[in-house]
């Protein structure tokens, strides 16, 4: 049994195009991916963002409780001197 020498190069080009549309495929799979990896980095980012706008009210609030309790310190060592 031999080969034609068409039928050989019918295979070849049906085995080149496979290879071509698994490769386009898979191409416009990874797409998809891409994107949820963007969207997962975004909210990343917005929660840190957010983290720290929570942190620096805290901290505005933290600060004025802390001269408060020193004040008040300073006037207990004040009126027991």
């Amino acid at each position: 049994m031999t080969t034609t020498p068409k039928r050989t190069e019918k295979t070849s080009q049906t085995i080149t195009f496979k290879a071509l549309i698994i490769a386009v495929l898979t191409i416009l799979l990874l797409i998809p991916g891409l994107m949820i990896q963007d969207l997962i980095q975004e909210r990343k980012n917005r929660s840190v963002e957010t983290i720290e706008k929570i942190n620096a009210k805290n901290m505005k609030r933290d600060i004025i409780k802390i001269i408060l309790v020193i004040i008040l310190l300073l006037v207990r060592f004040v009126v027991a001197l």
